[in-house]
């Protein structure tokens, strides 16, 4: 896997793209259902249909002064 960072329009720095190479060892009779399968893919893949799409994300910030009355509590980012 391999990525490239890239700055935003207020010149941020981002991920710019994501290269994911997979290298499966097939056997002949596997090699020739081999484009059905990544068809199949490319539709059911749910992290890279995620990620093209864009993922919602939810950030809160909370005082260390709530944490610790919750030590247990997970704090969502």
């Amino acid at each position: 896997m391999e990525g490239t960072i890239a700055r935003n329009e207020r010149g941020r720095l981002r991920i710019g793209s994501v290269r994911v190479r997979l290298a499966p060892e097939l056997t002949p009779e596997q090699r020739e259902r081999m484009g059905r399968c990544l068809d199949l893919f490319q539709d059911f893949c749910i992290v890279t249909e995620s990620v093209r799409e864009g993922i919602a994300v939810d950030v809160e910030v909370t005082p260390p002064e709530a944490l610790s009355a919750n030590p247990g509590e997970l704090v969502s980012r």
